[in-house]
């Protein structure tokens, strides 16, 4: 074999070398490119759904928040009623007892909630998108403290249910109660909240949905408490100026 030809041989090796070389990095950076785009189109999907996140939970956060005030309220007045002497009873103003005694009677209180976004994440597996894993972690406890609150507010509306069958027998009280919020013009007398007052099977439905209202409010405080949780890391993993 000739020098020359050993020469053009060592050549061609170092060209293919060269070549081989050229098309193993191209391709890598063929992956590189591929990967950073599916990574930010990853992330602005990431920011979306933390943006929606965030806005339902603002919604539910101030749903929350006024439905446990008036649950409250209406519980304290229950056991103020379910307290009252006969005496106290028939004192009460007829004005007092529409504007206020009336209203504890509704047939149920619901905390209906926004979950449009997050049942949507949950579902769909998107959920995944969301890097951190504290916030994946909050949202599904803050799901599944709302699920076992449902199953109070059923306890609610059975006990509420009952209560107004049972008030079925007192005709001037259950006509003013279907008239609500416009029930001025049936004023129960005092001789009808006595009644109902002194009997036993309504005092019992009523002390019962005291009990379940106050624990009601209980729950709801904290799912308050994990819906802010929760909303305050979101808040804190979104981009400034994501929509």
């Amino acid at each position: 074999m000739s020098e020359d030809h050993t020469r053009r041989a060592a050549l061609d090796w170092r060209r293919i070398l060269a070549e081989g070389t050229a098309i193993v990095l191209s391709i890598l950076l063929a992956f590189g490119i591929e990967a950073w785009w599916s990574g930010s189109q990853d992330r602005g999907d990431e920011q979306e759904l933390l943006t929606a996140l965030y806005e339902e939970l603002g919604v539910n956060e101030a749903l929350l928040t006024q439905n446990v005030r008036i649950i409250e309220d209406q519980s304290a007045l229950l056991r103020t009623l379910l307290a009252m002497s006969p005496g106290e009873v028939a004192a009460i103003p007829p004005d007092s007892v529409n504007d206020q005694i009336l209203t504890l009677f509704r047939r149920t209180f619901s905390s209906e909630l926004a979950v449009g976004s997050l049942n949507s994440a949950m579902n769909s597996g998107n959920i995944a998108l969301i890097r951190r894993s504290d916030i994946r972690s909050g949202l599904a406890q803050y799901e599944a403290r709302n699920r076992d609150v449902a199953e109070v507010g059923a306890a609610v509306v059975d006990v509420t249910v009952a209560a107004t069958v049972a008030l079925g027998r007192y005709p001037e009280f259950t006509e003013a109660v279907a008239r609500l919020p416009d029930s001025r013009d049936v004023l129960v007398s005092a001789a009808t909240l006595m009644a109902i007052r002194s009997d036993s099977e309504i005092v019992g439905l009523l002390s019962a949905k005291a009990f379940y209202w106050s624990l009601y409010a209980t729950e709801l405080e904290g799912v308050l408490d994990d819906l802010r949780a929760v909303r305050a890391l979101i808040g804190a993993a979104r981009e400034p100026g994501v929509r």
